[in-house]
């Protein structure tokens, strides 16, 4: 019978430790009755760990507190930006007992004492560690989800676009953001009430998750305001003319199939970063959102 398979990156730079951690996972897969293959792969420092990282996603990570190239809750923080996608289990000494916990706090998942590890002992805690992680991403989810137009809300795309910030730093890839507003949205809940004006705002969801990928990052982040953030060849996309040619033919496919009798129309504001520019996303949504102001003003005029 072929066992399921546990991808674990272990970042140990100790030999001795990393040779115990490996003969509990040979006890592991050798034993009938654990039913799971852990596959262990090391490396010594938070550059190499880093360069794995980059190119493969492992299912749990092995991390030791002191590295030469990162020490204590340090080394945490450093991880911080994986812990959204990858489950981590903090290796420690007895007197780095006050930084695990800390890491605890930070999302790291569980943390073993050296010289204290056996093969039941590390055998739960990864199967654990990886549940729990799961069952967080769960309910992270359900709570960062937009009820009416089924979009992520702000906190969502807070999360997810810092996140995906994050990972197009490392890899280089272009990011650009995009500003939608639903125009005269009091004007439709003054004239045909909030029951039209919520049509209006799943109108625009259908439109925006019409337009773009589903990598793309599309929320709505306050009454009848929307963003949505790309990176890599969607990014460079985002603010030309076949993009925004896209956005105008799914408002109007939208218009016709959709009863209504409101004016339905929406405003832009579009926004690339520079490479290697320094940016906050609060920074990103605001002068967006000032373009899309600018371009509201214009069809006024």
């Amino acid at each position: 019978m072929n066992k399921e398979k546990i991808e674990i990156l272990l970042v140990e730079d100790n030999p001795d430790d990393a040779l115990l951690l490996e003969e509990c996972v040979c006890e592991i897969n050798e034993a009938d009755g654990y039913g799971l293959i852990f596959e262990l792969k090391r490396v010594s420092t938070f550059g190499e760990a880093r360069a794995v990282l980059e190119t493969h996603d492992p299912d749990l990570i092995l991390l030791d507190l002191s590295l030469p190239d990162s020490d204590g809750i340090d080394t945490v923080y450093k991880f911080e930006s994986y812990l959204a996608e990858i489950p981590v289990i903090v290796l420690t000494g007895l007197s780095d007992s006050e930084a695990a916990v800390k890491s605890i706090r930070i999302g790291i998942q569980d943390y073993l004492v050296k010289g204290r590890i056996t093969r039941d002992l590390l055998f739960r805690a990864v199967l654990y560690a990886i549940e729990r992680h799961k069952m967080v991403t769960v309910i992270q989810s359900l709570a960062m989800v937009d009820e009416l137009t089924g979009l992520y809300n702000r906190r969502g795309f807070m999360k997810l676009a810092r996140h995906t910030v994050n990972l197009a730093k490392r890899k280089g890839y272009g990011i650009s953001l995009l500003f939608a507003d639903l125009d005269c949205m009091k004007r439709i809940n003054d004239t045909w009430g909030h029951r039209e004006g919520d049509r209006a705002l799943r109108m625009t969801a259908s439109v925006l998750k019409k337009s773009f990928r589903e990598s793309d990052i599309v929320a709505r982040i306050g009454g009848d305001e929307f963003v949505v953030m790309a990176t890599g060849s969607s990014s460079s996309l985002l603010g030309s003319s076949i993009i925004m040619e896209r956005v105008k033919k799914n408002i109007e496919e939208v218009k016709a199939s959709e009863p209504h009798e409101f004016d339905f129309s929406l405003s832009f504001g579009v926004l690339t970063p520079e490479p290697g520019e320094e940016f906050h996303i609060e920074q990103l949504i605001e002068k967006a959102d000032e373009l899309m102001y600018e371009e509201k003003k214009r069809k006024k005029g």
